[in-house]
């Protein structure tokens, strides 16, 4: 007799290589998800995003933001401690 002992035919193109085996199929799939992640990682573009600035100072009488300068003036006028409270209380 003639021949190696194997049943098949060798693969002769690349994707008949790939799918010869599915330990092949399954890394081939995985290669192709990692370059395509890779590659839109790399081309991704640079751009922040626009930081938030704090909420201005309620000019209208009320409490104003904590993050803002006018806010350690405002607390610390008599009773504007307990209004803040009180607020806090009701919502």
């Amino acid at each position: 007799m003639g021949g190696g002992g194997h049943g098949g035919s060798e693969p002769k193109t690349l994707m008949e290589k790939i799918t010869s085996k599915d330990e092949y199929l399954v890394l081939s799939t995985y290669a192709g998800v990692a370059t395509i992640v890779f590659l839109s990682k790399l081309f991704k573009s640079n751009k922040e995003e626009p930081k938030q600035e704090a909420a201005p100072a309620k000019s209208d009488g009320g409490i104003p933001s904590v993050d803002s300068p006018e806010f350690e003036n405002w607390i610390a006028v008599e009773g504007n401690f307990e209004k803040l409270m009180s607020q806090m209380d009701s919502a």
